[in-house]
């Protein structure tokens, strides 16, 4: 499996989103940025520990990355407890044990909107 270890976090000192790789040092938390690791250049941003996010190795119809703590919209598209069709929105949640998911109404679990091909970011649990 290939799929690329990422991160996202906002910027204490200006509030921007970054992506990067993780770390923390005591209780700061940072997101690095390689700018040019060919020459060893690597900026390192603290972030705001709450809004870190791993990405999913998924992108939603516009080409957008998403990662966990976003909010998404799509269509239902297995059959079970909703209807097939019927539009959806919840937070994305990342479960060490069972990988990244739905969340709505912060109990059910929706697996099948990774199969919607509508799938959009529109928000996130921090700004929205």
């Amino acid at each position: 499996m290939n799929r690329e270890i990422l991160f996202r976090g906002k910027r204490v000192d200006n509030g921007e989103w970054i992506e990067g790789f993780f770390a923390k040092s005591g209780d700061k938390t940072f997101i690095l940025i390689d700018n040019d690791i060919a020459v060893g250049y690597v900026a390192m941003k603290e972030v705001i520990a709450e809004t870190v996010g791993q990405f999913t190795g998924l992108t939603d119809k516009n080409g957008t990355n998403i990662f966990e703590g976003d909010i998404v919209k799509y269509t239902n598209t297995q059959r079970g407890v909703y209807e097939i069709g019927q539009k959806m929105r919840g937070v994305v949640v990342f479960d060490e044990k069972i990988g990244c998911y739905i969340s709505k109404n912060n109990f059910q679990r929706h697996p099948d909107f990774w199969f919607s091909e509508d799938i959009e970011v529109i928000g996130n649990i921090f700004d929205n």
